[in-house]
């Protein structure tokens, strides 16, 4: 059965050998997941001067890091959707000239429309829409992030999708393990009674095939700072 790491890494593999970030200077990693993305890009054989991860929000007072930076990505790294662009242009002062900057965040409108049997969190999203209201409103659009790409100065955007993988179940029991565990986001508004019929509904979908990979879709904006 495959391991979330490597398949966080194949997710990975082709935008980063399509960005051409080289192996000579650090990749800072910042915001929610970022040890488990840091992890992956590092099986991929980045960070040979070092992949740096901090799972904390971004913050406009923070110290620029030692060293060439290479790339900086944040994922969802802004405590409010309003404050990409500020975040954005503090990160691309990392970045030594020419290197990479990326943005990216959760399509929650994304996961909305997805199946159960592929995506079993859209479960939770399609039974209670205001959870998905709740989490829209945390993640800014991919017109936000293109646009904090554009006011932070960066050449050759680019702006894309990608399918992150969230677990990896072998049977139903697993999968509602992982539930209860809290894999999925707006579990924490479910009141009790809401909570228990998610779970029921969720051991009445059979997947697609087992073992289930479980994946969410993030939005993408690279671009590349200038000299």
């Amino acid at each position: 059965m495959p391991d979330l790491a490597s398949l966080e890494a194949d997710s990975w593999a082709p935008l980063l050998a399509a960005l051409g970030v080289p192996d000579s200077g650090r990749i800072v990693l910042r915001g929610p997941g970022a040890d488990q993305v840091a992890a992956a890009w590092q099986l991929l054989g980045y960070g040979t001067a070092g992949v740096t991860a901090d799972e904390a929000p971004l913050r406009l007072d923070e110290p620029l890091p030692e060293g060439p930076v290479a790339m900086a990505a944040l994922l969802h790294a802004w405590p409010e959707p309003r404050d990409v662009d500020a975040l954005a242009r503090a990160a691309a002062r990392w970045v030594r000239p020419g290197g990479v900057l990326l943005l990216a965040d959760l399509d929650v409108a994304g996961l909305r429309t997805e199946s159960p049997r592929r995506a079993p969190a859209a479960l939770l999203y399609q039974m209670y829409p205001e959870v998905a209201e709740r989490l829209a409103g945390r993640s800014p659009t991919r017109v936000q992030l293109v646009m904090a790409g554009i006011r932070a100065g960066l050449d050759e955007k680019w702006s894309g999708d990608l399918s992150r993988p969230v677990g990896v179940y072998r049977d139903a029991d697993e999968r509602r393990a992982a539930v209860e565990f809290g894999v999925w986001r707006g579990l924490e508004d479910l009141d009790p009674d809401r909570y228990t019929r998610l779970l029921e509904a969720v051991d009445a979908v059979d997947p697609v095939e087992w073992p289930l990979v479980e994946r969410e879709p993030w939005t993408v904006v690279t671009g590349r700072v200038r000299p």
